[in-house]
């Protein structure tokens, strides 16, 4: 339901990793990180981008997340 919400509020449309969570990121040296696994990248909104990454990588939505 929060996505179907988020698709028609916003009709700016990017191209995304799509699967942007820790387990798909490596440290850099620098402290920056930079995305791997590009497989699942396809066009999505905006909005869905922003709540996917958020729910990926929240502690609650992370299980593998380590605190």
């Amino acid at each position: 339901m929060v996505r179907t919400a988020v698709a028609e509020r916003s009709s700016d449309v990017l191209n995304s990793h799509a699967d942007l969570d820790p387990k798909n990121t490596l440290l850099r040296t620098d402290g920056s990180l930079a995305a791997v696994d590009w497989d699942a990248a396809r066009p999505v909104s905006a909005g869905q981008e922003l709540v996917q990454i958020m729910l990926d990588w929240s502690v609650r939505g992370y299980a593998g997340c380590r605190v």
